[in-house]
């Protein structure tokens, strides 16, 4: 008893050995931590504190910044989280990006079991140094579901059904992706051409073997490595299509 409570942090999580990480893939973090979390059974380790992730900035958030943080959030009755546009925390706010992702159980013959919800963190007045002008914070947002009555459809557990409804939020960030800027000036533009190749033409009726008798010429462009640290909202890794229904939706 004596050597848990020196592990245990001021945050409420557990700090691990060193040597050791708390990576969980996201089927481990739903079935064995959040749905033992919602239904209020035993967790397996104390290593997820439970902490208000929206009340402040995410550079500032308790734990490892390097590691991704994972924390418990209690959602408000009256919210319906998946719904929303942007959320205000701390001196910015986070807003969803991609599309949902499906977790399923490979334990439980691939049930549906959880939805990742990704979103980044916009605005807000972060410390000015080179490290976090080049990479964003990220946030992964779980929520519990159930099989819905249709195929490809699931319903999300509220708090409509359970006295109180938790999520699990993992924290992270992310090195921006380069992306090159569209230069203007021809000076800055350094064309490379491959070997032009041209095959000698059939005189026969042509195999379906062999292509047409063209050159192949192959352009890159360089821009002086000019580099823009830059990144797309849209390419979220995202599953098919799935239809997720919330209690709300089932009012009158």
């Amino acid at each position: 008893m004596e050597e848990k409570q020196k592990l245990l942090m001021s945050s409420g999580g557990l700090k691990l050995p060193i040597g050791y990480r708390f990576r969980p893939t996201d089927e481990e973090l739903v079935v064995h931590y959040l749905k033992r979390k919602v239904f209020s059974i035993p967790l397996p380790a104390l290593v997820i504190p439970d902490f208000d992730v929206f009340q402040t900035d995410p550079w500032t958030l308790p734990g490892e910044v390097k590691e991704k943080r994972y924390f418990f959030h209690k959602q408000k009755r009256d919210v319906n989280i998946m719904s929303k546009k942007r959320v205000n925390a701390g001196s910015g706010y986070w807003k969803p990006i991609g599309k949902e992702r499906l977790i399923v159980a490979s334990e439980l013959n691939n049930q549906p079991v959880g939805i990742r919800k990704t979103m980044v963190f916009c605005g807000g007045n972060r410390p000015d140094n080179h490290h976090h002008h080049n990479h964003r914070w990220l946030m992964h947002e779980f929520h519990l579901v159930r099989p819905g009555p249709t195929p490809n459809s699931v319903h999300l557990i509220s708090s409509m059904e359970l006295k109180e409804c938790w999520v699990v939020c993992g924290v992270f960030q992310k090195k921006r992706r380069p992306k090159k800027k569209n230069g203007t000036n021809s000076e800055r533009k350094h064309i490379m051409m491959t070997e032009v190749t041209r095959p000698k033409c059939s005189v026969g009726p042509p195999t379906p073997s062999l292509s047409s008798c063209s050159g192949i010429t192959e352009v890159s462009t360089l821009i002086n490595g000019a580099i823009d640290y830059d990144y797309d909202d849209d390419q979220e890794e995202s599953s098919s299509k799935i239809n997720i229904s919330h209690s709300d939706d089932n009012k009158p």
